[in-house]
C-alpha cells in the first residue's frame, strides 16, 4: 500500500507512475504510447525508496484493422456484403488460401 509503480520506456524515461492502493491494485495512464513491440520496464518503489527488480514487458501490437462485420451471403452465394474500415482491402479466400474475390471498403 502506498508504493509507487513506474513504467519506463526503452530509453529509460518514465512514461507513467501510479500508487498502489489499499486493495493492492494500481492504475497507470501513460504520458505517451509505447511503440508496438517496444520493451518497457516496470518497477515498484516502497515508501523508504527501495526499488523492486524491474519487470520487462513488451508493448503489444494492436494496430491491426477491425474484423469485418455484418457478413451476409446473398441467396445465390455469389455476393458477400458486410462492413469494414474505409479504405481497407477485403479478400475472400477458399480453404487453400486462393482469393475468390476482393474489394476495397467504401468502393
Amino acid at each position: 500500500i502506498g508504493a509507487t509503480v513506474t513504467v519506463l520506456n526503452a530509453g529509460g524515461t518514465a512514461i507513467g507512475t501510479g500508487i498502489v492502493g489499499a486493495n493492492g491494485t494500481f492504475l497507470i495512464t501513460l504520458t505517451s504510447a509505447p511503440t508496438p513491440g517496444e520493451q518497457l520496464q516496470i518497477t515498484q518503489t516502497d515508501a523508504a525508496g527501495h526499488p523492486s527488480p524491474a519487470l520487462d514487458v513488451t508493448a503489444p501490437d494492436n494496430a491491426g484493422p477491425a474484423t469485418p462485420g455484418n457478413l451476409a451471403l446473398d441467396a445465390t452465394g455469389a455476393q458477400l456484403t458486410g462492413t469494414g474500415t474505409a479504405g481497407n482491402l477485403i479478400e475472400v479466400r477458399d480453404a487453400q488460401g486462393n482469393v475468390l474475390g476482393s474489394t476495397v471498403v467504401g468502393n
